[in-house]
């Protein structure tokens, strides 16, 4: 009896798709990626989909994805760093994007999961945010992990060093230390924090954590999953550009 012919697989032999993309393909993927990381760096971006405009001077982009692994659309673990950075007309210093497991799904789709991403302000933004919302209420850097918030009238009277914890959907000012002058006195920890309700950040961001600087103030938000259509006409345009 004749064999029964096998049926045809859509998925590519691996032995072969390794030989492959070790070759020239290999090569030339490589070459591709290299050069669209090295055309957009230094460039500014106007990115949509971010709950307000956000723009943005890209500054480096982190990725060490295998040939055999792009070849069936996974990226592994891309990061991203940006500067001189504005949402919403806040000025924001750093932004740095970390992106796991990143792949391409058949119908087109980028998905990475998890992302983290770290925000960083200067105290001087902070300031003017709070002084927008409680015009009686100054932020200014405090010790470290702990931002000191006083009276805009008498700051330098009295103030009360906080330490910021994030619960929930709330951030909580704990009070830690009571400043009167030059003095300070360290307060119980069973006294009530201030508590602030955060409100809903675009795809899907938590905040995680906030860390007073001297100078600046760093957010950590993470989602558990991002999802993105990719356009394919301005890939291709970006790849064939010299």
């Amino acid at each position: 009896m004749d064999p029964v012919p096998e049926e045809p697989t859509l998925w590519p032999d691996p032995a072969a798709l390794r030989a492959l993309m070790a070759g020239p393909a290999g090569a030339l993927l490589d070459r591709l990626l290299r050069r669209a990381a090295r055309r957009l760096i230094g460039s500014r971006f106007t990115v949509p989909g971010t709950g307000g405009e956000l723009v943005l001077r890209l500054d480096a982009v982190r990725a060490r994805p295998e040939p055999l692994s792009v070849a069936v659309g996974q990226f592994g673990d891309v990061g991203v760093s940006a500067s001189d950075v504005e949402w919403r007309g806040v000025p924001i210093r750093r932004l740095d994007l970390d992106c796991r497991n990143v792949h391409v799904r058949p119908t087109g789709t980028a998905v990475a999961a998890p992302v983290t991403l770290e925000v960083t302000v200067g105290i001087d933004v902070v300031r003017d945010l709070v002084a927008a919302a409680r015009p009686a209420v100054r932020i200014d850097a405090g010790a470290p992990g702990q931002a000191r918030v006083a009276w805009s009238h008498r700051p330098e009277t009295a103030a009360v060093h906080v330490v910021p914890e994030i619960a929930g959907r709330a951030l909580q000012l704990r009070p830690a230390v009571l400043e009167i002058r030059s003095r300070r006195f360290r307060l119980p920890g069973w006294l009530p924090p201030a508590r602030i309700t955060l409100p809903d950040l675009p795809r899907g961001l938590r905040l995680r954590d906030v860390e007073p600087g001297a100078d600046e103030v760093v957010l950590r938000l993470v989602a558990e999953e991002w999802a993105e259509e990719l356009p394919a006409s301005p890939l291709l345009d970006l790849f064939t550009m010299s």
